[in-house]
């Protein structure tokens, strides 16, 4: 990827939207209750595999990886893949795919 890409890619929504979520404290909080709600109901200790619909940056999976083998995450606008695959580069279990048609 080019510079003149990537300064584009950090230069829209993805970057506000990423710093307003990282400091949100009931965000993850948030998250680890539905990923527990969930397990409870499915009497599991794991989940097999998780769909993260409009992923976003990929701030959830974090924690949904402590919870699932595995997080397919779909999102449409190219920055917010872009910085979500960036940030999920080493983790085999997440697949980032382009959410549009």
């Amino acid at each position: 990827m080019t510079e003149k890409r990537i300064t584009k890619v950090f230069a829209n929504a993805a970057t506000p939207y990423a710093a307003f979520n990282l400091r949100d404290p009931c965000y993850r909080d948030m998250v680890k209750f539905v990923l527990n709600e969930t397990r409870r109901r499915l009497a599991t200790n794991r989940i097999g595999s998780i769909v993260d619909l409009g992923a976003g940056i990929g701030i959830s999976i974090v924690e949904i990886r402590k919870h699932a083998n595995n997080v397919i995450a779909i999102e449409p606008e190219e920055s917010m893949r872009y910085i979500c695959e960036l940030n999920n580069v080493s983790d085999p279990g997440v697949t980032v795919i382009n959410g549009k048609r």
